[in-house]
């Protein structure tokens, strides 16, 4: 999976920076045990699913 690909996603579905980024610091919390990542991993990615379904049903609701 390209750089461009993930960007076009990112682009079209706005909340799911917040899942990936969520992702990315669980993925650093893990690698390098860093107390900012680790405490915020799993908020952050919890707001992000929360924005997304908020976002799906808006969309798709109407």
């Amino acid at each position: 999976m390209s750089l461009k690909v993930i960007m076009e996603f990112v682009a079209k579905n706005p909340p799911s920076i917040l899942i990936l980024g969520g992702i990315l610091g669980w993925i650093l919390c893990g690698f390098t045990n860093i107390e900012v990542f680790c405490s915020y991993w799993m908020t952050v990615l919890m707001i992000g699913v929360a924005l997304q379904l908020l976002w799906l049903a808006f969309r798709f609701g109407k």
